[in-house]
């Protein structure tokens, strides 16, 4: 599997349970519907973080635009906000940053 493929189908994977868990959102609180954006979202984005660092902004991009639609499904804001602050107010980093390699300085 290429890291183009494991993109492909991590979007689409998500793009599946945001769609679901959108349906019943009405019946959710906003903690809940977080922690279930944890779950089965937020974990799929998090996989091989590390193999993903260097891949080009277009890839980088398509998961950025499931974390956008996710945030926006737990805080219910409309598509035309801006994301910045919502993704702020629930202290998600970007995309980008999360695929940033994390070292350890011991000393």
């Amino acid at each position: 599997m290429t890291l183009t493929s494991h993109i492909s189908s991590v979007t689409k994977s998500a793009s599946y349970h945001i769609r679901n868990l959108g349906k019943i959102r009405k019946f959710l609180t906003e903690q809940v519907t977080e922690q279930l954006v944890h779950a089965f979202i937020t974990s799929r984005l998090d996989i091989g973080n590390l193999l993903l660092h260097g891949l080009p902004k277009e890839q980088i991009h398509r998961l950025q635009l499931i974390q956008n639609t996710a945030a926006r499904l737990v805080t219910r804001t409309k598509p035309s906000s801006h994301i910045t602050p919502i993704l702020s107010d629930l202290h998600w980093l970007p995309v980008h940053l999360r695929l940033l390699p994390l070292t350890y300085c011991a000393v």
